[in-house]
């Protein structure tokens, strides 16, 4: 099934925090390369989003302590519909439930952080057509290299749009899942190979014979960070997002071998909203 490789983009940018490393011994800051394509949507033209900045959400159960339990503290910057705003929050929530345990805190350059901060923030980059935004890890924890910060940033025009043709969920969940690590973190861990993801928990959960593949056509931010394309098809973790998309345990499975406590396949139960 072939995909389109030529729509809205994600850019990278040099992260600013590179130049405090010294004053953050328990995290290494990082570059973003985190890159979605996806086919233009159908219907709305964008536009601004109106609304308002939300205050600060944190993901799990409000009767589970913060520190038995995966939390992902979301802080909003820019104007936000309810619309959008909620697409982050079910997504982080899925993340808790997905992600079993708290993990260490970490000294950040946003302070101390249990378990992960991630800066949301929706404005102006070059209006509806152009740069859908981007994402991943800003800040890994030394030692495990699990993320500890991240940011999702997303072009406001292109975000209402994606809204408006029922993708804007699906994206932030396969941007969220880049930033707590997937595909972003392989390399340290030695986990991507050209014939396939090494990781034990994921092969286990992968029903073919051979490791789980992964993509390496598509070029920086495509290759060597999704599921491969051929193998998968609509699978929401490989490098291109249309309109019928599934996340499959292979893909939780795979959050286990970066180091997280996750759901058994027996108890995963995929989201709805995407």
């Amino acid at each position: 099934m072939s995909r389109s490789t030529t729509s809205y983009r994600w850019d990278s940018h040099r992260n600013p925090w590179d130049d405090h490393q010294s004053a953050y011994d328990q995290v290494i800051p990082i570059d973003i390369e985190s890159f979605a394509r996806v086919r233009p949507p159908r219907g709305g033209t964008g536009g601004t989003t109106g609304g308002t900045t939300p205050a600060p959400y944190t993901s799990g159960d409000p009767v589970v302590p913060d520190a038995n339990e995966f939390n992902i503290t979301l802080v909003f910057q820019g104007t936000w519909t309810t619309a959008l705003k909620n697409a982050f929050i079910v997504a982080a929530d899925a993340l808790s439930d997905f992600i079993m345990g708290d993990i260490p805190a970490a000294s950040t350059p946003l302070g101390i952080v249990d378990d992960m901060l991630i800066t949301a923030k929706l404005g102006f980059i070059d209006g509806a057509g152009g740069i859908l935004g981007q994402a991943g890890p800003t800040a890994i924890r030394v030692g495990s290299y699990l993320p500890a910060n991240g940011l999702m940033e997303f072009d406001s025009a292109d975000a209402t749009a994606y809204q408006a043709a029922g993708l804007f969920d699906d994206i932030v969940l396969h941007e969220m899942l880049h930033t707590v690590g997937f595909g972003t973190v392989w390399s340290y861990l030695g986990l991507a190979s050209s014939s396939g993801f090494t990781g034990a928990q994921a092969n286990a959960a992968y029903p073919g014979a051979a490791l789980v593949p992964i993509e390496l056509d598509g070029g920086p931010g495509t290759a060597w960070a999704h599921w491969d394309e051929a193998a998968f098809g609509n699978e929401l973790m490989t490098g291109w997002i249309d309109g019928n998309n599934d996340l499959s345990y292979v893909t939780i499975a795979s959050l286990g071998d970066l180091g997280y406590s996750v759901v058994s396949g027996a108890t995963y139960a995929p989201p709805s909203f995407i």
